[in-house]
């Protein structure tokens, strides 16, 4: 059972890693970075809401 969430637990570290990368990548574009926060803010909000 540990063995399970440990796998679970680094698979989240990986996804937040490639999310983090994929936002430094919008940053150095630029233009593209205000729209990408808007929506990530309102998907936080409805998995808030639910």
């Amino acid at each position: 059972m540990l063995e399970v969430l440990h796998i679970i637990k680094t698979q989240l570290l990986t996804v937040k890693q490639t999310r983090g990368m994929q936002e430094m990548e919008i940053d150095k574009k630029g233009s593209n970075s205000d729209e990408i926060s808007t929506c990530s803010q309102e998907d936080n909000e409805n998995v808030i809401r639910t």
